[in-house]
């Protein structure tokens, strides 16, 4: 009898532990699924809540207004999530690996957004458990987090062989006012990049494949390039021989269609233009009245001043391309202190900037030899417009 009552005894035992080791894996396996099921909710309201900041970067204030509506758009296990704008909204730089955060006194610095969702005890509203309760674990603290980043798509400076920057600096703007953005003035190579004289990159600065960057300072990633760049060589077309040149007076125009221009100011309707060199000296300053758009197969030298429509650098568009024959086109040369709003694409051509003056909108040449304390402030609007970019 005292043998049967013991054998009772260990079944009762043995009964409840498996009940309680089954009570454990229901609770891991239901409450486990909550969990995540609620963590999965979070990110997702992280990730919208973080993309809606970021398309309002330049202002943090509104930037914080659009996270915590858009995370409140969302639920977690049921409940519309909270979050709060100070704590949980974090703005700050990506360097292309990891998040900085910053503070918000200079915001054309920075170019990401870091948004915490979360569900903890700390606030008040932890994720209650069913059957983890019965075995003292209540609650389970959920988080998830989201870093959106601005990033841009283009390079203000191409050096396609090199680039070499003495003094001086690359940044960038949005020439219609959408928004403040100096940190994009990215420059890139297929080969060296070198940088001396206190040059400045506010942007990133990618060598080739392989290839190094030296001197200088780079605000950005000075990565090596994980594949060449490659860009079209672009011809006249058509207006090799339908162009605006008619209205260009002989006295700057001669019969061979070579532009020269050395004193006085002249005045050019918008319009396109195909010539066989480009020089502009002294005094002379050349004024378009409208939107332009310059070939040149032959050398193209400015040293003078150019006047853009509205100051806009889409407004002024120079392409270096082949000549009649097929010969590659001349050197680009541009100098002297005066402010050129322009896009230059000239991948056939060797590119020189001198005399501290600033290029407004973007250069891409064979190669690049910059001095002087010339800068390129980078035109985001002409096609190197910012996407946002789920970061982490």
């Amino acid at each position: 009898m005292r043998q049967r009552k013991n054998k009772a005894g260990f079944a009762f035992i043995q009964t409840i532990l498996v009940l309680v080791t089954l009570l454990a894996l229901v609770s891991l396996s239901v409450d486990y699924g909550r969990v995540q099921l609620a963590k999965t909710e979070l990110r997702s309201a992280a990730d919208s809540a973080a993309r809606a900041a970021a398309s309002s970067i330049s202002n943090p204030s509104a930037a914080r207004t659009l996270a915590v509506q858009y995370a409140a758009a969302n639920k977690a296990d049921g409940s519309a999530i909270v979050i709060d704008p100070s704590l949980d909204v974090e703005f700050g730089k990506w360097d292309g690996h990891s998040f900085t955060p910053m503070g918000t006194s200079n915001p054309s610095l920075l170019n990401a957004v870091h948004v915490t969702c979360s569900r903890t005890a700390a606030r008040g509203n932890a994720l209650p458990l069913f059957f983890a309760s019965l075995i003292g674990r209540n609650t389970c603290d959920v988080r998830a987090s989201s870093i959106v980043a601005n990033t841009s798509t283009g390079y203000g400076l191409v050096g396609l062989d090199y680039i070499k920057m003495s003094g001086g600096a690359s940044d960038s703007y949005w020439s219609n006012g959408a928004s403040s953005s100096a940190d994009k003035g990215s420059i890139a190579s297929n080969g060296n990049i070198t940088l001396s004289g206190g040059a400045t990159i506010h942007g990133d600065a990618h060598p080739g494949v392989g290839m190094t960057i030296s001197g200088g300072m780079v605000i950005g990633s000075t990565s090596p390039l994980t594949a060449p760049l490659s860009y079209t060589v672009k011809t006249a077309g058509i207006f090799a021989t339908t162009n605006d040149n008619a209205i260009v007076p002989r006295s700057a125009l001669n019969t061979s269609g070579a532009f020269s221009l050395s004193g006085g100011t002249l005045m050019l309707p918008g319009g396109t233009y195909y010539f066989a060199s480009f020089s502009t000296s002294g005094s002379a300053k050349v004024y378009f009245t409208g939107p332009t758009t310059i070939y040149c197969y032959g050398t193209f030298s400015m040293s003078g001043g150019t006047g853009t429509y509205e100051n806009l650098p889409g407004n002024l568009t120079i392409i270096m391309v082949p000549g009649p024959t097929g010969a590659a086109p001349g050197k680009v040369t541009l100098s002297g202190g005066s402010a050129l709003y322009a896009s230059v694409y000239a991948p056939l051509s060797p590119v020189t900037v001198s005399g501290g003056g600033a290029i407004y909108g973007s250069v891409l040449g064979k190669s690049i030899d910059m001095s002087g304390g010339s800068s390129v402030h980078y035109d985001l609007t002409l096609g190197g417009n910012d996407k946002m970019q789920l970061v982490q």
